[in-house]
């Protein structure tokens, strides 16, 4: 399960998750452009989605930055990140998001296949992720 996104360029840098339902939610009022398509986005990215890293407003405005990130499985946390501007390559990380590895994004994927157990022929992990992010 995703457990936490953390990114120094976020307004509120860390947003942790909680078992079950996460919803994204915009204010009482209905402001529109407080960042929740960007946020999907940014899930999307975590889940080995590109769409965030070509998206001309964050390479303008925001720049080359690091996403980090850590999933919970059977009670152990496994620490990543991915850059905006690397998109292919994944760094695992240590329980202080230091990079301590570098894998190919699809290596990355396999893995998240592995330990969401999707079994199903012929459907690949990000088949399953993207049409639901």
């Amino acid at each position: 399960m995703l457990h936490e996104i953390y990114c120094d360029q976020f307004h509120q840098k860390r947003i942790a998750f909680n078992p079950g339902l996460s919803v994204v939610l915009g204010t009482n009022t209905g402001e529109n452009s407080i960042g929740k398509s960007t946020f999907l986005l940014i899930v999307d990215y975590v889940f080995g989605g590109s769409t965030y890293a070509r998206m001309l407003d964050i390479i303008s405005n925001v720049g080359s930055h690091d996403i980090f990130f850590s999933f919970v499985f059977d009670g152990e946390t496994f620490w990543f990140c991915r850059n905006s501007m690397h998109t292919h390559t994944v760094w695992k990380c240590n329980d202080s998001y230091e990079k301590i590895e570098e894998i190919s994004l699809g290596d990355y994927c396999k893995w998240l296949d592995s330990k969401y157990a999707i079994t199903l022929p012929e459907l690949s992990f990000r088949d399953a992720v993207g049409r639901y992010i």
